[in-house]
């Protein structure tokens, strides 16, 4: 505990002499230093003073009656208040045994009497500088004690022969010892491990003789052991200092054990991490780190090559809305190290060409003493796919309820006009029977005979040969018409078959037929379509899935070729045909379009990948036509095409398995 000191502005000296004129000659030279003086007049006084006010020095006479010089420099020494207070005996006695008791009884210095004013406040000035000097020495050791005490990390110092000289609190928590066992025992016994050891004790010896050693002025891990056995982590902070002509050691010692689990959970987590983990620095923001997801998945060979690049070159160099990736780039770092995190859609670009999707998440961290980046980076192609594919089976469950509702409710008005027609045939079939022997008669009749001129008059006003003419073959017009209602009622209540789990074995050439029907009001003021249905078995197959892919196909054909024709009034021509190939059956719809340019190749089955103008195409058509036959089909969808010629689309679907149990067939 720190004991009261004097720290004042202007110092104060107390000055004990029974002889008053003396006092006061004292108290004139003292005041006239610019200092404060106590004046007591006998020992007792003086006690009493030096209790309510701790002077910085003392002059004390010798010679004083009830209690001496001697006596009170004894006592004050007692007193913690004023142990360290400086005291300076002033007195006549002269001899050596004398001054020899007075330093005895605790006294600092001497003054003889008479004396003269320039030594009084030399020898003043000198004990006051002293005094201050050992304050300033005591308040620096209380603060030093004070931080050793409250600090987190093990403070030691070793003295020149390698044994603990200072030990801390920390250091008795983190190590088991007590500062008690601690102190004046080599170190080496206590915290180093075995098998450290003797690396220990050599470097001890060289940095004993030369104050250096490879650990001085650095920051290391290393292994120390506790009390117990157990060995624990540490980072030890080492630096020299020389004390009486010899190096010490002052050594932080700082538990890393939570550290090095955390940074364990985080290797664990940045290696197995499904996710493409990554880290970038200020100023160029290129990568500093790259877990394996991230090194597959921009296809570099391995975490150097991965960190060659700054992040925006992985990506196009325009984002899908038209901006540069590059300034896109910087604006959401900058996002993230102001808020703190920011999460957005991105483009990536893999280091073979190939676009993709992605969720970004940036976070600040702090490294090193500055802010870096964190990227979290999770390729979301197979989620958007996933999501166009339900959007697309929930549209098309909405559109085939809506065509299959049509179709129930269009067919039976048609039915019934279709019997009606049928039987008003057959009615002028038999009409058309009888008037000829109506009209023979007739003719017997008298020509003058009122029922004939009517009948003439009738006949001539209803023109009834013309009906007889014409009545038969418009009533052919009508079923015919009426055949094809019916046709493109069955083929939308086909096309609109509801969509099984499992596969169902279908006739592919017939799913053809019905799509044809349904996508004729887009192709046919612009295309002839050629079909060639080749004899080919029932395939194992999700019949209303491969329906969109077939329609898709025939649509994005009719608007190649319209993109040719334009309204020239010219048409092109759409080829359907299909042909078995080994245990496969194989699907071509070509057109005469313009072909798809060489630059678009490689994209035109990326979601949202399109070349038609807004509003007319999503980009989703074709990625799901791949996803369709590739994986649910386990099939292969390709292309031909040459520039001003046009395109083909190559379907081979597996025929399936009867063996099969997941597949059953279909009447469509």
């Amino acid at each position: 505990m720190s004991q009261p000191t004097c720290v004042q502005s202007r110092h104060t000296v107390l000055v004990v002499d029974d002889e008053a004129p003396l006092a006061a000659v004292l108290r004139d030279i003292l005041e006239g230093e610019g200092l404060d003086v106590l004046v007591a007049g006998d020992g007792a006084t003086a006690l009493r003073i030096a209790a309510e006010t701790v002077p910085c020095l003392a002059l004390v006479d010798i010679m004083m009656p009830v209690m001496d010089g001697l006596t009170l420099c004894r006592r004050l020494r007692e007193d913690p208040r004023t142990e360290t207070m400086p005291i300076v005996l002033v007195s006549a006695l002269a001899r050596p045994e004398d001054v020899t008791q007075g330093l005895a009884a605790g006294a600092d210095d001497y003054i003889r009497k008479p004396f003269d004013t320039g030594t009084v406040r030399f020898r003043t000035r000198a004990h006051l500088r002293h005094h201050e000097a050992k304050l300033e020495v005591q308040r620096l050791r209380e603060r030093l004690s004070m931080i050793s005490r409250a600090a987190q990390d093990a403070i030691i110092v070793l003295d020149g022969e390698g044994a603990v000289a200072h030990w801390n609190e920390a250091a008795e928590t983190m190590f088991g010892y007590a500062q008690a066992e601690a102190l004046g025992r080599p170190l080496h016994e206590m915290i180093v491990p075995q098998r450290f050891r003797a690396a220990h004790h050599a470097g001890l010896t060289h940095f004993a003789a030369t104050g250096r050693g490879e650990l001085i002025g650095r920051t290391v891990e290393l292994d120390a052991l506790r009390k117990s056995g157990e060995e624990l982590p540490v980072e030890l902070s080492l630096s020299a200092t020389p004390v009486d002509g010899r190096w010490w050691a002052v050594g932080i010692v700082r538990d890393i054990t939570a550290r090095k689990r955390a940074e364990e959970r985080f290797r664990i987590l940045f290696f197995q991490s499904r996710d493409a983990l990554m880290t970038a620095e200020p100023p160029d923001w290129r990568f500093t780190s790259g877990n394996p997801a991230a090194i597959a998945l921009f296809g570099a060979d391995d975490e150097a090559d991965f960190c060659s690049r700054a992040l925006w070159e992985y990506s196009p160099p325009t984002q899908p809305d038209g901006r540069p990736s590059l300034d896109c780039a910087r604006e959401r770092i900058g996002e993230a190290l102001q808020a703190g995190q920011a999460s957005f859609a991105w483009t990536h670009r893999r280091l073979d060409g190939t676009d993709f999707a992605a969720h970004v998440l940036l976070t600040r961290i702090e490294f090193g003493g500055h802010p870096c980046i964190q990227a979290t980076v999770r390729d979301v192609t197979a989620e958007q796919r996933l999501q166009l594919e339900l959007g697309q089976a929930r549209k098309l469950q909405a559109v085939g309820q809506l065509a299959s509702g049509i179709a129930h409710e269009i067919n039976t008005p048609v039915q019934f006009i279709s019997d009606s027609v049928h039987f008003l045939r057959e009615t002028c079939d038999a009409v058309d029977r009888l008037l000829p022997l109506y009209r023979d008669a007739a003719a017997r009749l008298d020509p003058g005979d009122p029922l004939s001129v009517a009948i003439r008059a009738v006949d001539a006003e209803v023109d009834l040969g013309y009906l007889l003419d014409n009545a038969a073959p418009s009533f052919g017009r009508c079923i015919e018409g009426l055949a094809r209602v019916a046709s493109i009622v069955r083929a939308m209540r086909e096309f609109a078959h509801p969509e099984q789990r499992q596969k169902s074995r279908a006739d592919l050439n017939e799913a053809l037929e019905n799509t044809l029907v349904i996508a004729r009001s887009e192709y046919k003021y612009v295309a002839e379509v050629e079909t060639d249905f080749g004899d080919i078995p029932l395939v194992a197959c999700h019949v209303g899935d491969l329906n969109q892919v077939f329609l898709n196909l025939l649509v994005n054909a009719a608007h190649a070729i319209a993109d040719v024709v334009g309204e020239s009034g010219d048409k092109g021509t759409i080829g359907v045909r299909t042909h078995l190939d080994g245990d496969q059956v194989v699907v071509e719809i070509s057109d005469t379009g313009p072909g798809i340019p060489e630059a678009h190749r490689e994209r035109i089955f990326e979601p949202f990948f399109t070349t038609k103008p807004v509003g007319k195409g999503s980009g989703q058509g074709l990625a799901i036509a791949r996803a369709v036959i590739v994986e649910r089909h386990g099939g292969t969808l390709n292309f031909e095409t040459t520039g001003g010629r046009g395109t083909t689309f190559t379907i081979r679907l597996p025929i399936g398995r009867d063996a099969d149990p997941d597949i059953r067939e279909v009447v469509l």
